[in-house]
């Protein structure tokens, strides 16, 4: 039996060569995805972190990806994005934790995100991933979102410090 889990290779960060394909992922997870310029930006700033799940082959295609931002101890997650044709298969669920785990070890206590109120899916996989409600804001995403009315849910993820991780 063949599955998207089994296709996937590499579990690795993502760089600037990848920015074309990183926008064509996004351009078909959401409504409204980013550019290849804003991944280029996102990428070179020294406080991103970023994971992509690249298929095996020569193509090589990225089909789930997770960027945050870390400053001091608190992490952001800015986007998490997975290929519609290979969602419902754990990908996701792959990405925050090896995200939480890189950045647990560069001594990150807690990370946030926020997330379309109507977005059912995600916010269940955000629910199984730890992530508790802190919190809303009314029209964040202008109606354009999931959920008619745009609001984002406020999330947050408390890690535990490994031994040895700045306190």
């Amino acid at each position: 039996m063949s599955g998207p889990l089994e296709i996937l290779s590499a579990l690795r960060p993502a760089v600037a060569a990848d920015a074309r394909a990183l926008a064509g992922l996004h351009g078909r997870a959401f409504h409204r995805g980013w550019s290849s310029a804003a991944f280029t930006d996102l990428l070179g700033l020294s406080t991103t972190r970023s994971l992509v799940l690249a298929a095996s082959g020569e193509d090589g295609a990225i089909t789930g990806l997770v960027l945050a931002a870390l400053v001091l101890d608190e992490a952001e997650i800015l986007t998490l994005a997975v290929d519609p044709d290979h969602r419902r298969a754990g990908l996701g669920r792959q990405l925050l934790a090896a995200l939480a785990e890189r950045l647990q070890g560069e001594g990150a206590r807690r990370i946030f995100l926020d997330v379309a109120a109507g977005n059912a899916p995600a916010l269940a996989l955000y629910r199984a991933c730890g992530f508790v409600s802190i919190g809303r804001r009314r029209g964040y995403y202008g109606g354009e979102a999931d959920g008619a009315d745009g609001d984002a849910v406020l999330m947050e993820c408390g890690l535990a410090i490994q031994e040895g991780s700045p306190a």
